[in-house]
């Protein structure tokens, strides 16, 4: 079984690392077009006059999509270029504390209610202090997204004699019992 397990995770960090390379190459070829596409649109915008709204809602709509299209491809990149974790003894707790503190704004807008559930004398954990927190606002956010009418969203922190557990949890519908197994698999989403 052990040894079965650490082919998984060969296998795994082999499909990892090719998709890695290949996010890198994509995301160099879409990066030159797409910049060359949005300084033609400001050009193109200058030469049409403000009052023409059909165009100026088309040049709204082609930039929206230009943008998109650049902020996927950063996200690629960002995983292409990723680094191993740097693991130190960290707060996990605090990290907690301060990650909601940052998002509570934004899920309040949304009439989203942020719970904290915190367990006192949290020990500190070997963690990426950075990829933790980022990890903490990608499902707070998720969380919001989850809920488009608002609710409520519980971050918690536990832990017993030998581990500490982050939990978030939110009101919506929950993520299908056959999606489940794919959550892991980058870049896998269930948004449209």
């Amino acid at each position: 079984a052990a040894s079965g397990q650490a082919n998984e995770r060969l296998v795994s960090a082999e499909r990892l690392a090719t998709i890695g390379k290949m996010a890198a190459h994509v995301t160099h070829e879409i990066r030159n077009p797409l910049s060359s596409i949005a300084l033609n649109l400001d050009l193109l915008e200058e030469q049409v006059p403000k009052g023409d709204a059909e165009a100026q809602g088309l040049f709204r709509a082609i930039g929206k999509e230009v943008e998109r299209l650049s902020a996927l491809s950063r996200n690629y990149l960002l995983f292409a270029r990723q680094k191993p974790p740097d693991h130190e003894l960290e707060d996990v707790a605090e990290i907690a504390r301060e990650a909601a503190e940052f998002v509570r704004p934004e899920l309040e807008r949304h009439g989203v209610k942020l719970v904290l559930r915190i367990a006192s004398d949290v020990p500190p954990v070997p963690c990426d202090e950075a990829q933790l927190r980022q990890a903490l606002f990608n499902l707070l956010r998720n969380a919001r997204e989850a809920m488009p009418n608002g609710g409520a969203v519980t971050l918690g922190v536990s832990h017993d004699e030998s581990h500490v557990a982050i939990t978030v949890d939110d009101e919506g519908p929950g993520i299908e019992p056959e999606l489940r197994a794919r959550l892991f698999e980058p870049f896998f989403t269930t948004k449209a």
